[in-house]
């Protein structure tokens, strides 16, 4: 295998476990805060 092959698998691994761990957060507790779009959505719910 190349390097690159190896970067490529790397970044794959890892952009699944970010959205692993984002979406089990936002299950968990609703809201996770670490995007715009989660930041807007716990301020809206903060808000009701």
């Amino acid at each position: 295998m190349h390097l690159i092959d190896f970067v490529l698998i790397g970044l794959l691994a890892l952009a699944a476990a970010l959205a692993v761990r984002h979406w089990t957060r936002r299950r968990g507790r609703g809201c996770c805060g670490d995007c715009a779009a989660c930041a807007a959505r716990c301020a809206g719910r903060k808000r009701d």
